[in-house]
């Protein structure tokens, strides 16, 4: 029985991503820019990058929340190692935690926070991103 429950899902995570539109943005911090995949709805929130073998170089996922608050982020069926980045409602850094992958540990932002963007882990220490750093949006819009 768990085991159907467990395809269903992950049938459920990969129908949804054929489907869903290709929105990309940019995220610039620190002089670095970063192409990110936007999720802004409830659905592509959960899917998150579940289920994704890598990401290419200076990639990642924004996810947009309607108002900040305390989002606890966690990696279950996430085969990647990522850096999970809060930043609040002014676009900026809060906190940052590096979160091994396939594990229900939680990372939770230190206030409330509007943006979580997960990049490949050891991004952030690769280019100095850190708390209270401003960050540059440029999105589709919409967003």
């Amino acid at each position: 029985m768990a085991a159907i429950v467990i395809l269903l899902g992950v049938l459920t995570v990969l129908i949804y991503r054929q489907n869903r539109p290709n929105n990309l943005g940019k995220v610039t911090i620190n002089q670095t820019t970063f192409t990110v995949e936007i999720v802004a709805d409830e659905p592509s929130r959960q899917a998150g990058l579940m289920f994704r073998k890598s990401l290419p170089e200076r990639h990642g996922m924004l996810f947009i929340f309607d108002q900040p608050d305390i989002y606890p982020f966690w990696m279950r069926n996430t085969p990647l190692a990522l850096d999970i980045i809060y930043i609040d409602e002014d676009r900026r850094v809060i906190n940052i935690c590096t979160m091994p992958p396939q594990t229900d540990q939680r990372c939770v932002p230190t206030r409330p926070a509007q943006y979580v963007l997960e990049l490949e882990a050891g991004s952030a220490k690769q280019y100095g991103i850190t708390p209270d750093m401003p960050i540059d949006f440029d999105l589709p819009e919409g967003f």
